[in-house]
């Protein structure tokens, strides 16, 4: 699990690992997002070498001030959308010169929006605490709230939008004061209605769940402790499955995991693990790029062999990383590092 910890008053620390064998990584363009730091302002650094080097943005600007940004997505190399702490929904359209925030439509500045999903230009879904759901199917022009019955206390940690219709929203909600259930929805008409999707052997209220990716008809809902399901039929029928990766006393958190392909996915686990799998999950590749027991929070990719991953260490001082892999995952190196936090990662040409 992540542990926040406040780290005031330390430089950044900037390191660039470079080999003579790695491709040219020109206009690869990425964002890498994360908590706020000692100049009080969210965390947003942007490469357009793959990773090579990477500057700050969004310093100074008031859209940004006191809030964690926790999740990023591109929808290209000028038009970038991030979810924040307080409620609060940030966008650029010069490539991250200028971040403006937009209205949405609750005034709940104790809301966390942890996920932004998109279709296209003009359809995005933002899942957050509160059970709160935003859609808008006008480039974020407008937004409704969408309310999913009996969730009020649920943590929506993740989203995924397949069309501008239909979604999947999962998190947890509390059963006791020290127990949470996990909770999968579907909705097919933009948020009006949502239905429970039942995993097989009762695995969706067994297990918390952290987000949701999709590939063609194949759908995964993943989360803390290795699980994770996978539906090859369009949310038909789901198989239960793990990574079978452990770490910390017990299974690591998968805290992202993205599909490449149907069969090839790629995953971002607590203690350092950052996995592969070219077989739909029937054996996974499990690379640790150096930085001991570090929760790996983010991943994206550029294609099937340049990636970029972050997260943050799990002592003291507590350390923002930044790694790439030009060759598919089999290795990694460190390309970035800074005081704090990083959340998550997205990446375009």
């Amino acid at each position: 699990m992540r542990t926040l910890i406040a780290i005031l008053g330390l430089a950044i620390l900037v390191i660039s690992c470079t080999s003579p064998d790695e491709p040219v990584a020109g206009n690869r363009y990425a964002w890498v997002v994360g908590d706020t730091d000692s100049v009080h302002y969210g965390a947003i650094y942007h490469t357009s070498d793959g990773g090579v080097t990477f500057t700050r943005q969004g310093v100074g600007q008031e859209s940004l001030k006191d809030v964690n940004v926790l999740d990023v997505k591109a929808i290209d190399a000028n038009t970038v959308w991030v979810v924040c702490s307080r409620n609060r929904i940030v966008k650029t359209t010069d490539g991250g010169k200028v971040w403006k925030a937009v209205q949405t439509p609750a005034n709940d500045l104790d809301c966390e929006l942890y996920c932004i999903s998109t279709v296209g230009a003009n359809t995005l879904v933002v899942s957050g605490s509160h059970g709160t759901v935003y859609f808008s199917n006008d480039a974020g022009l407008n937004w409704t709230k969408s309310q999913v019955p009996g969730m009020e206390e649920a943590q929506f940690q993740g989203v995924v939008a397949l069309t501008d219709t239909r979604a999947y929203i999962v998190g947890n909600v509390p059963v006791s004061d020290t127990e949470r259930s996990g909770v999968i929805r579907q909705t097919t008409d933009g948020g009006a209605t949502w239905q429970r999707v039942e995993l097989p052997n009762k695995f969706d209220s067994l297990h918390t769940w952290i987000s949701a990716a999709t590939y063609g008809s194949s759908i995964i809902v993943y989360g803390t402790t290795n699980y994770y399901s996978l539906s090859t039929d369009n949310g038909m029928t789901w198989r239960n499955d793990s990574t079978r990766i452990f770490g910390g006393g017990g299974g690591a958190d998968i805290n992202h995991l993205i599909m490449l392909s149907a069969n090839t996915w790629m995953a971002a686990m607590d203690m350092g693990h950052l996995l592969r799998t070219d077989d739909a999950g029937k054996s996974w590749t499990d690379v640790r790029p150096g930085l001991g027991a570090a929760f790996m929070l983010g991943i994206s990719a550029f294609d099937n062999s340049y990636a970029i991953a972050c997260g943050e260490t799990s002592n003291f001082p507590q350390l923002g990383h930044i790694v790439r892999t030009t060759d598919g995952g089999k290795s990694w190196v460190r390309s970035f590092t800074k005081p704090g936090s990083f959340r998550k990662v997205t990446t375009t040409f």
